[in-house]
C-alpha cells in the first residue's frame, strides 16, 4: 500500500518516503499520522523534502535509540565474556596451587633423583599450562579493550544522533522536548526566570518553490548557525520542525529572551543567500519570533503555544520582527 501511494504521488521509491508512508499506514507513529493527515487535507504536496522531514522529526530519533540499545547490549555481551574469561582464570589459579600442593607429599621421606626428575617435571607442567592460559587470557583482554574502544566511538555517535538535527547540527526536536521539561521543572523548583524564543522563517515554502529545496536546506543551516553562536553553554538551540525553530533560555528575564532573539534575526537578515557554485546572489531571509516568559504551573506544551501564539502574531504584524506573549 505504501508503494502504491508513492507511485500515485510521483514520489521516488526512496528509503525516507517509503519509510514515512508505511509508518503512516501501520499507524506506527500517531503524530505523523495526524501531521500527514492535515497535510493530505489541506491539499498540500508530499514531496521528497517534506518526507525527509517528516523522517527526521519522527523516524530518526527512534532508529539512533535502536542503535543506542543495540550498541549497549554489544558492551553488556562483551563485558560478560571479560566476565567469564576471569572467573575463568581464577578458577585455574586455584587448580594450579592445588596441583602444586598435590606435589608436596612426594617429598615426604627421602625422595629419590627420580622423585625430584619426576616432581620437577609435573611442575613445569603445571607451570606451562598457568603461563600458556594467562596469555590467551592476556590476548583475550587486550582484543577486548579495543573491540571496546571501538563500540566507545560508536555509542558517542550513536548518542550524538539520538538528540542533533542531521541537518544543521542543533538540537532535535526529540531533545527539545526534553530539554523544555527540564527548563521548566527546574524553574518550578528554583523560582529562576525561563524564557522560550519560537522562531520561523518567513516566506520559507516560496523561497523554496523559486530557489528548490536545496538552497532551502542552506538557509536552514544559515539559521541554525546563527543561532548556534547565540546559545551560551545554557541556553539550547533546536529545530523545532521544518523552518521553525527554539531556543531555551533558563534563566533569561524577558528583556534578555527579547534583544537576544532580535539579534538572530537581525543577523539572518543581513546575510545574504548565496548559490555556492554560481556564487550568485539570490536574495535575503527574514525571521519571525515570538518570546515567552515561563509562567509558575505552566505545563512545557502551553508554554510552547503562547510563544507561538507571539510567533503568529509577529507574523501578522508584518514579519521579520519579536513579539512577546502575553
Amino acid at each position: 500500500m505504501a508503494i502504491r501511494r508513492l507511485q500515485r504521488s510521483g514520489v521516488p521509491p526512496q528509503l525516507e518516503p517509503f519509510v514515512v508512508w508505511y509508518s503512516y499506514y501501520s499507524g506506527a507513529q500517531p503524530q505523523l499520522v495526524a501531521e500527514l493527515d492535515r497535510a493530505l487535507g489541506e491539499g498540500d504536496s508530499v514531496d521528497p523534502y517534506v518526507s525527509k522531514e517528516l523522517f527526521e522529526r519522527y523516524i530518526a530519533g527512534s532508529a539512533a535509540e535502536v542503535a543506542l540499545l543495540g550498541t549497549n547490549e554489544r558492551m553488556r555481551q562483551m563485558l560478560a565474556q571479560v566476565v567469564d574469561a576471569l572467573n575463568d582464570a581464577a578458577a585455574q589459579n586455584g587448580d594450579y596451587g592445588a596441583r602444586l600442593s598435590a606435589l608436596a607429599p612426594d617429598l615426604d621421606g627421602e625422595p629419590t633423583v627420580e622423585t625430584f626428575r619426576t616432581l620437577i617435571a609435573d611442575m613445569l607442567d603445571a607451570t606451562r599450562r598457568m603461563a600458556a592460559h594467562n596469555a590467551s587470557l592476556g590476548t583475550q583482554l587486550s582484543d577486548t579493550l579495543g573491540h571496546l574502544a571501538e563500540l566507545q566511538g560508536e555509542l558517542e555517535t550513536v548518542r550524538a544522533e539520538a538528540v542533533i538535527d542531521g541537518l544543521t547540527g542543533l538540537a532535535n526536536r526529540r531533545q527539545f522536548d526534553r530539554t523544555l521539561d527540564q527548563v521548566a521543572t527546574g524553574a518550578a523548583d528554583s523560582g529562576e526566570a525561563a524564557c522560550l524564543v519560537m522562531l520561523d522563517v518567513d516566506h520559507f515554502k516560496r523561497f523554496n518553490d523559486r530557489y528548490g529545496h536545496a538552497m532551502g536546506d542552506e538557509v536552514l543551516r544559515l539559521v541554525g548557525g546563527v543561532l548556534s553562536q547565540a546559545a551560551t553553554d545554557r541556553w539550547v538551540a533546536a529545530r523545532y520542525g521544518g523552518e521553525e525553530f527554539a531556543l531555551v533560555l533558563p534563566g533569561a528575564v524577558l528583556a534578555e529572551a527579547m534583544a537576544l532573539a532580535d539579534s538572530v534575526r537581525a543577523t539572518v537578515a543581513g546575510r545574504p543567500i548565496i548559490r555556492r557554485k554560481t556564487r550568485e546572489r539570490l536574495t535575503t531571509v527574514t525571521l519571525s519570533a515570538g518570546v515567552a516568559v515561563w509562567r509558575a504551573g505552566e505545563s512545557a506544551a502551553d508554554w510552547v503555544a503562547r510563544a507561538d501564539q507571539a510567533l503568529y502574531a509577529a507574523k501578522a504584524g508584518g514579519r521579520n520582527r519579536v513579539m512577546a506573549a502575553d
